[in-house]
């Protein structure tokens, strides 16, 4: 991640705690649709693979972990650049 961060300048541009997010949750999900297929549950039982997002029909969803924020002056910064007071 860190290196791409630094070739790519889109990247670099977000912040990275939300790009670690997404990087972690597709392992979680990947990881337990594999293991589903290797256990040989039934289909209707089985966790899908990992699917891209459609912009417009999907809800934005971020974690909010204990890095994920900050308090200065009296507002929450959350990550994705949210400020609240």
């Amino acid at each position: 991640m860190t290196e791409a961060r630094r070739v790519t300048p889109w990247l670099a541009e977000g912040a990275s705690v939300p790009q670690q997010q997404v990087i972690r949750d597709f392992a979680t999900s990947r990881a337990k649709a594999l293991k589903d297929i290797k256990d040989r549950l039934p289909t209707h039982r089985r966790a899908g693979m990992p699917r891209w997002k459609k912009k417009r029909e999907a809800r934005p969803s971020l974690n909010y972990t204990r890095r994920g924020f900050r308090l200065d002056d009296g507002r929450l910064h959350l990550a994705a650049g949210i400020v609240l007071t």
